[in-house]
């Protein structure tokens, strides 16, 4: 019939499908296939009447002989609802929603004679889904469920048809917020998606994409969703399953993912729970980089990382991760300096670079932050884009003013002096977020969170030179009281925050009012006309609006708002200490012009007892202002020693970090100095106050003097302690000395008793300078251990006793206790206990019994040497078994004194140890660990008190195994392993299974010929596990981790180690 269509032909076929003939309507129905191919004809055949409702017809027709024209009728509505938004939606409500109807049954039909009707009528419910029908098809009684029912269905029959129902519920997931949420809540669909994310192999490929693309649209949902998202088990962990896949095949998937991950993580509730899900941080950091599978996942990576950083919370771990080497920073910084100042890679606001831009915006609002990209010279960067004039030079603005700080001089005070522009777009940002719209540079309402604005101003306002600024700006202070009136009355809030819940920005903007009511001598506006500025008569006055924000529970009852709360009271005590002052010079004025006009008729008594008693009260009010200057003088002091100790603990970092502290205090400080010479010069009352400060603030040195030679004491007397028990054991320490049991960290209240009957504890081992924690090891049967090594516990326990009662431990060491008794209560008991087990272990003799009786009386001797010795000897085996000391090693070093005594003490420590004791690391002491560790691993036993750690990991480091040439070799051969790094990349090593007496070893080198062994682990108590066509873990029995993922070339290749590994005794599982 061709594509044309002609009426009379169309009347026709109209006819036929109406009719009765298998053989008419099976032709008319193909004709209908073949003119609804054209899309010049889909809408036009929708429009003729009788030709939907005629394929209907046929559609409904039972029986063997219409099986070919029920696929032709049903690919034909197919072809039609090809056409136009108005004809899907036409199609859609058909006949009230027949058409729908009729596809859904026909998709219900089971077995292989229905398979290409399925097909054509998943396919006609998929192109009917493109058009905004979302809501109504998912509304749609029976559509999700039929659609969830076909996914689920397994093998190739059903391969097609699930990738249409797929692809519909990707469309429908379109929908708006009400859709997503509904979608996310209904019974069955995320775990029908999960569950084919889960599926493995190229014939699930497509499946995958379109499962992922459904996750990820519903994650735009709102924060309910993002929330539910990442509390729903197995979701976060399917995401970045797909993520760590590598591979073509993988692509899309992963851009899926990742993406997924950025819509979850626009939930400001989720964003902290996102930077602290395992994994989760190092895989986006990793991505962040340049070698990032692709550049859109790398985009993706730091357009999740910024929404992550939206927290403050999150700095510390964006800025310092603990198990990452790449640094975010950096990566940022790079991808910032290689766009400049191109403004096409600025366009859309949706580019890597507008990402890594929002990253620096969003983190640099925690003060936490600041240090780090002072130094890491971002001002630099971000100077060319702050004189540009569009969307993205706001966020570099908004970015410098955050980092400016108080800042009277230096690069980012001059880069803003010279672009007040800039600072006009910032207030401008209020303005308009305050009115629940965008700006024509190019942002839309929403992008920025109103607080980001304030934040913005009230660090600004902290310097002179902005804050006069501000000031000048007619609308600045008042922005800032209708944010605070705004969360007073609870009006126009909106996504971009505001109204009661905002207590963020109801808290910035009294600190920024507080700071603008301090304006510069050198300002023309004085402070008493900007608080009692006349605003928008319906907000009332800001004393009014302050008392208000105080007594709200939101701000009362939480700490993080306490400090302003405070602002709030000494910004009402100014305002009223403003009026007050100016009725002072009113009142001075008047004496001044009665006494020169004493020639005049008196005053009369009335008049100036009046005139007294409004001076007096005057007088109260600038009292009540030096009580208030004295609590911001202590408040500076505090301030002062909380910066002083963070400078402390940043000693071991970058000098810049240090010195950038060091400037933020005296900068601080400065500032209120000023503030205080001002208040001084109004009131002879101050200096006082001054004289009483210094005083104070001797006391204070004096105090902090006696902290320090308290400190001093302590560690002197850890060290005469430790000397006076050297007559308990050699000069030689294979093993740190002071080790402690106690009950694991998270249990309960426990006394030492019940510990000793519990399944298991924490082994302390403790560093010889300080005794603080410098590794812990988890143990099994606490009581059984404690027989094994009684001496050498007694002995620590001697020094930790000496030390607690040569410094009055109130509470013991640097390290908690969970029981409510004192320290000194604790050790009392444990020694105690340890005594009454040792006399009931069998293997103790008289000998050892009165060994342990002399380590805690102080009276030691050479039996008593030599009974501790043996037990520290027993001790050094325990280390060594299941690679503990590798794990030891990691935290502390053991060094020598010229006197030839050895110690081990954690790094933090160890170059103050030595510099005090005249010591030094013992040096060539960690490759015979690795060669002793092989061998005695062999020889000793295991204890069943012992710490269960997996599969015994031989060091990894690169070293020739000792005696390697008699190992038999059982099979040798090429294996790729994945690495354990973030990105778990494969790399090819060389494998080589040998025995040797009755262990098992499984050691990789870099290749054939290598001598230097990579790693090894001993294969006893291991199993291995095909987890993929020729993938295989190997895993520790009883804890079920995986020591190796290996994979191998062929399937006959990985066949052939399992074969190996079941003939030296490894379980195997298929």
């Amino acid at each position: 019939m061709g594509n044309s269509m002609d009426k009379n032909l169309v009347d026709a076929l109209v006819v036929d499908l109406m009719g009765g003939d298998v053989v008419k309507v099976t032709d008319a129905a193909k004709s209908i296939v073949d003119l609804a191919e054209d899309k010049n004809n889909q809408k036009k055949l929708f429009q003729f009447k009788g030709i939907v409702s005629g394929l209907l017809e046929v559609v409904g027709k039972e029986g063997e002989e219409y099986k070919v024209g029920r696929e032709y009728a049903l690919k034909a509505i197919q072809n039609i609802a090809c056409g136009g938004a108005d004809v899907k939606k036409g199609m859609f409500g058909f006949d009230e929603y027949g058409l729908m109807k009729s596809l859904l049954e026909v998709v219900g039909k089971e077995g292989e004679e229905y398979k290409v009707g399925r097909e054509n009528a998943l396919g006609a419910i998929f192109n009917i889904s493109c058009a905004d029908v979302e809501k109504g098809m998912f509304e749609l009684d029976g559509l999700m469920k039929s659609l969830l029912e076909v996914v689920g269905k397994e093998g190739e029959e059903y391969k097609v048809g699930r990738e249409y129902a797929l692809e519909s519920i990707q469309n429908i997931s379109c929908g708006g917020a009400d859709v997503k949420k509904g979608m996310f809540e209904l019974d069955g669909l995320m775990k029908s998606l999960l569950e084919v994310v889960g599926k493995e192999g190229e014939e699930y490929k497509d499946a995958r994409e379109k499962a992922l693309a459904a996750i990820w649209s519903i994650a735009n949902g709102g924060a309910d969703v993002q929330k539910g998202m990442l509390e729903l088990d197995g979701l976060m962990k399917s995401l970045l399953e797909v993520v760590g896949k590598e591979g073509e095949e993988y692509k899309v998937a992963r851009e899926y993912a990742l993406q997924a991950v950025v819509n979850i993580a626009d939930g400001a509730e989720v964003q902290f729970g996102l930077a602290t899900f395992p994994s989760l941080l190092p895989t986006l950091l990793q991505y962040a980089t340049k070698d990032s599978p692709s550049p859109e996942c790398r985009k993706q990576s730091v357009w999740a990382l910024a929404k992550i950083a939206g927290n403050l919370s999150t700095a510390p771990l964006l800025l310092t991760p603990k198990d990452s080497t790449v640094d975010i920073l950096a990566c940022v910084m790079e991808i910032m300096k290689e766009a400049g100042e191109d403004l096409k890679k600025w366009e859309g606001g949706n580019s890597i670079e507008s990402w890594s831009l929002t990253f620096l915006m969003n983190v640099a609002q925690a003060e936490f932050a600041v240090p780090y990209l002072r130094v890491a010279g971002v001002a630099k960067v971000l100077a060319p884009l702050v004189k540009q004039k569009h969307y993205e030079s706001l966020k570099a603005a908004s970015t410098v003013a955050y980092l400016v700080g108080g800042d009277e001089e230096g690069e980012l005070f001059d880069l803003l002096s010279d672009n007040k522009h800039a600072i006009d777009r910032i207030v401008d940002l209020l303005d308009n977020t305050l009115n629940l719209k965008g700006d024509n540079i190019g942002y839309l309402y929403g992008v920025f969170p109103l607080h980001s604005s304030v934040r913005a101003i009230k660090i600004l306002s902290k310097s002179d030179n902005f804050k006069d600024y501000l000031l000048s700006k007619k609308n600045c202070f008042a922005l800032l009281h209708r944010t605070l009136s705004q969360f007073i009355t609870d009006t126009n809030a909106g996504r971009a925050g505001g109204g009661a819940a905002d207590v963020e920005s109801a808290a910035l903007a009294v600190e920024a009012l507080h700071e603008l009511s301090y304006p510069s001598p050198t300002s023309s506006t004085s402070a008493l006309d900007i608080v009692t500025k006349k605003v928008d008569s319906n907000f009332g006055s800001l004393a009014d609006l302050l008392s208000a924000y105080k007594d709200r529970s939101s701000v009362k009852s939480s700490k993080e708002y306490a400090s302003s709360t405070f602002t709030a009271t000494v910004l009402i005590d100014r305002i009223s200490l403003l009026a007050n002052k100016s009725k002072v010079k009113e009142a001075v004025a008047a004496m001044k012009k009665r006494k020169s006009n004493s020639s005049s008729a008196p005053e009369s008594s009335a008049d100036a007892a009046a005139n007294a008693a409004e001076l007096v009260k005057a007088l109260e009010a600038l009292e009540r202002n030096l009580a208030n200057e004295k609590e911001n003088s202590r408040l500076l002091e505090e301030k002062t020693r909380l910066l002083e100790e963070k400078i402390a603990q940043t000693a071991n970092e970058k000098d810049a970090l240090i010195v950038e502290l060091k400037r933020q205090a005296e900068a601080e400080a400065a500032k209120h100095e000023l503030r205080e010479d001002s208040a001084q010069a109004q009131l002879n009352e101050l200096r006082a106050l001054a004289k009483e400060n210094k005083q104070m603030m001797e006391q204070l040195h004096t105090k902090t003097d006696v902290i320090m030679t308290d400190g001093k004491d302590v560690k002197k007397t850890v060290k005469e302690t430790l000397s006076s028990l050297q007559n308990f054991f050699t000069n030689e320490s294979p093993v740190p000395r002071f080790i402690l049991i106690v009950p694991p960290a998270n249990s309960d209240k426990i006394s030492y008793d019940s510990l000793l009957k519990s399944t298991t504890a924490s082994l302390n081992v403790l560093c010889a300078h300080d005794l603080s924690i410098a590794c812990t090891f988890q143990i099994k049967e606490p009581r059984k251990w404690v027989k094994d090594y009684a001496p050498a516990l007694k002995n620590s326990l001697k020094a930790l006793q000496l030390v607690a009662a040569a410094t009055k431990m109130a509470t013991g060491l640097p390290f908690s206790i969970p029981d409510t008794s004192s320290f000194d209560e604790f050790l009392d008991e444990a020694n105690g206990a340890i005594s009454e087990v040792f006399e009931e272990s069998e293997s103790a003799g008289d000998d050892d019994r009165a060994a342990l009786r002399k380590i805690e009386s102080g009276d030691g001797d050479e039996k008593t040497r030599k009974i501790t010795g043996a037990s520290y000897a027993k001790l050094k085996r325990f280390f060594e078994d299941e690679g503990r000391m590798k794990e030891l090693r990691r935290t502390m070093d053991k060094v020598r004194g010229k006197d030839g005594k050895e110690e081990w003490v954690s790094r933090k420590n160890l170059d103050e140890f030595c510099a005090e004791n005249d010591a030094a690391k013992c040096e060539g002491e960690d490759d015979a660990e690795v060669e002793e560790t092989v061998a005695e691993t062999k020889k000793t036993a295991a204890h069943p008190s012992d710490v269960h750690a997996s599969s015994a990991s031989l060091p990894s480091s690169s070293t020739t195994l000792s005696s390697e040439s008699t190992h038999e070799v059982v099979h040798e051969a090429y294996l790729e392993k994945q690495g354990r790094g973030l990105g778990k990349w494969w790399k090819k090593r060389y494998f080589k299974l040998t025995k040797k007496d009755t262990t098992t070893y499984l050691k990789y080198y870099d290749k054939v010929g290598s001598e230097k062994c990579k790693g090894a682990i001993i294969l006893a108590g291991t199993t291995a596990k095909v987890v993929g066509a020729t993938e295989f873990d190997l895993r520790n029995e009883d804890t079920d981790i995986t020591t190796l993922h290996l994979r191998a070339d062929t399937k006959l290749k990985m066949d052939m180690w399992l074969d190996k590994l079941k003939e030296v005794g490894v379980e195997v599982e298929l």
